[in-house]
Formats: C-alpha cells, sequence, structure tokens
C-alpha cells in the first residue's frame, strides 16, 4: 500500500485563530512520534510561520522530511490574481529555501487555480498537492502545466474520527493514499 503522510504547518485553525500552541506543542510531538516510528513525511510549511519557527522548519530538514510551501501567510489563491499570488509563491520560497530544497506546494484550503500552475513551474516546484479527492477532484495523479499532481484522499477530519468509522474509509481509498493533517489537529 502507498501511503504519504503530510502536514499544512500554519498557525492554529487560520483564519479562526491567531495562536501557534500546534506549532509549539503539536508539531514537536509530531516529530518525536515520527522519528520514534521511523517514518518520512511532507510537512508544507508557511514561510510566516518558517520564520517565527526556524527551529523547526531546520529540524524537518535535519531529520530527513520533506519542507514544501504552504504560501506565505495562508493565502487564499483561488481569491488572488496571477501577478499577486506569483509575488507571494516567489516570497514564500525564498524564505524557505533558506533552509533546503523545495520542490513541493500545496495551497490553503486545497484550493489552487490551474491557471496559476505556470508560476509553481517557473519557480522550479515540480509537484503539487492542492487538490482533493473529497472535494470532487476525480483524476489521480497526472502531470498539469509541468507540475506533477498528486491529490489529497480524505480531509484531516476524518482522523477525529472513532476508529471503527475510519477503517471502513480507510479502506475505501485508492492509492496512494495521501493524508493530512496540522500540529493543530494535535490538541484539538
Amino acid at each position: 500500500m502507498l501511503v504519504s503522510l503530510t502536514f499544512d504547518v500554519e498557525q492554529d485553525c487560520p483564519p479562526y485563530l491567531n495562536t501557534t500552541r500546534g506549532m509549539e506543542e503539536g508539531l514537536p510531538k509530531i516529530l518525536d512520534l515520527l522519528n520514534e516510528k521511523n517514518v518520512k513525511a511532507t510537512f508544507f510549511f508557511t514561510a510566516e510561520m518558517a520564520r517565527k519557527y526556524p527551529n523547526l522548519a531546520k529540524r524537518i530538514i535535519d531529520e530527513g522530511h520533506e519542507l514544501g510551501c504552504h504560501g506565505f501567510n495562508h493565502e487564499r489563491f483561488d481569491k488572488l490574481g496571477k501577478d499577486r499570488a506569483g509575488i507571494i509563491i516567489k516570497k514564500s520560497l525564498s524564505v524557505l529555501r533558506e533552509f533546503g530544497d523545495v520542490m513541493s506546494f500545496r495551497a490553503p484550503n486545497l484550493q489552487f487555480p490551474e491557471f496559476l500552475f505556470s508560476i509553481l513551474r517557473q519557480n522550479d516546484i515540480s509537484v503539487d498537492s492542492s487538490k482533493a479527492r473529497y472535494k470532487g477532484y476525480r483524476d489521480g495523479i497526472k502531470f498539469f502545466d509541468g507540475v506533477l499532481e498528486i491529490p489529497v484522499s480524505v480531509t484531516s477530519s476524518v482522523l477525529r474520527l472513532p476508529w471503527i468509522v475510519q477503517k471502513a474509509i480507510h479502506r475505501s481509498l485508492s492509492e496512494p493514499r495521501v493524508y493530512f493533517a496540522h500540529p493543530w489537529n494535535s490538541w484539538l
């Protein structure tokens, strides 16, 4: 079974909360558990959180995980024009690439218009995970405008359901199973 664990690393439950308890408490616990189990994951950081918590962004790289881009401050790219989106992506990557290679991207709220894919390619992003099967995306893995699209399988809300319910959902997923959560999910 092909499974990918991913985490969207941002402030707590944006835009509803402006706290960072997930960064301070949740993310270190997640990293400890992954290391204990010898599991690697992709962490889609906002540039703002990487700036505020550089030790955690560095730890991601140092422990062999992938650092991906999640925008600068959790902007909704589906609400931005191409020029503004390009500025934000470039600015975000400038911050994140201070820690190491960044080749993957995930838009906040899993909303990324297709007309923006050329911006990802122009900024050397080769993988995007901004589509979601549970939001109706049915194409599976494919190349779009030179960028490999790998859709998310289920909402992070599934991970809070009772295990008996989760089991049925997990069994129904096609491969690859791409799971995502947030550091703040660990304490909500």
